[in-house]
């Protein structure tokens, strides 16, 4: 989906803050069909990429942890499939696990 008229920069409005961090995250959420164009797009970030990546793929729970393990071998961040008690960190990509809900804590800062 494109932007709204009118905003060619990202705003303010989308920043929080945790602890002293202001950031953004970029969270995308795929179906069928979505892996090959998440590896692209994936695959076209830059390794210091500022924000942590939240990824939801519909996929059986068998799938996804080897689903993040080979994004993290084909793209420059690294990628994991996403527990209780992760940290959101700049630069790196969190799989949300099959069958699950995936909860932010913006309060601490993780999953």
């Amino acid at each position: 989906a494109g932007r709204p008229e009118g905003q060619g920069e990202a705003s303010d409005a989308g920043l929080r803050t945790i602890g002293d961090l202001a950031r953004l995250d970029l969270a995308t959420g795929e179906v069928t069909g979505g892996p090959p164009a998440l590896q692209t797009l994936l695959s076209g970030l830059d390794p210091k990429f500022p924000l942590p990546v939240v990824i939801v793929q519909h996929m059986p729970k068998a799938f996804t942890g080897p689903f993040a393990r080979r994004l993290s071998g084909l793209c420059p961040l690294e990628i994991k499939e996403a527990e209780t008690g992760d940290m959101l960190q700049p630069g790196r990509g969190f799989v949300a696990p099959g069958g699950s809900h995936l909860v932010l804590q913006p309060e601490r800062g993780g999953l």
